[in-house]
């Protein structure tokens, strides 16, 4: 059975919320990477897509390229995704959908996070939790290129699904 945005996506970016924060656990005698400094700042998700699951259902593209609404079985659902890296190592996360069908109800649905981060290299660690007590961890490839960021997971889901996100600097 197929859900409509504001249930399948939600529950997929809450799947994904863990990729969006992290821990730096760096020493003050090492060297500094230099990626650190780039991933600083706020990002506005604009692609997310999800791919090779193996329930092909949970399979989803969501490309926010050109416009921030789009139509779905009928109703316009309008979507916001944030990420913002601190230099606390804080990851903030930010979604909100809203959904016009075409008899005008609204709903809306939000979900904010709060995680911490590291770098190492270009591999992003995003964990719930803070200080000594992470949990949750996920793993991503970090590439970001001009104004764009890029997030791959470097894991597998317990689905088998491969996830990208992809965001560009505010």
């Amino acid at each position: 059975m197929k859900h409509g945005i504001t249930h399948s996506f939600f529950i997929l970016l809450l799947f994904l919320a863990p990729v969006l924060v992290l821990t730096s656990c760096q020493n003050d005698e090492e060297e500094v990477n230099p990626l650190a400094a780039e991933l600083l700042g706020k990002w506005d998700v604009n692609f997310v897509e999800v791919s090779n699951c193996e329930d092909s259902d949970l399979n989803q593209t969501l490309d926010l390229t050109s416009s921030d609404c789009f139509t779905q079985n009928g109703a316009e659902v309008c979507v916001e995704m944030t990420l913002e890296y601190r230099e606390d190592n804080q990851h903030l996360y930010f979604f909100e959908a809203v959904t016009t069908t075409p008899s005008g109800v609204v709903t809306t649905e939000t979900n904010s996070l709060v995680q911490t981060y590291a770098l190492v290299d270009n591999t992003l660690s995003v964990c719930d939790g803070v200080g000594d007590v992470l949990t949750d961890c996920s793993d991503y490839e970090v590439t970001i290129s001009g104004n764009t960021l890029t997030l791959k997971v470097l894991s597998q889901s317990n689905q088998g699904c491969e996830e990208m996100i992809r965001a560009v600097r505010q």
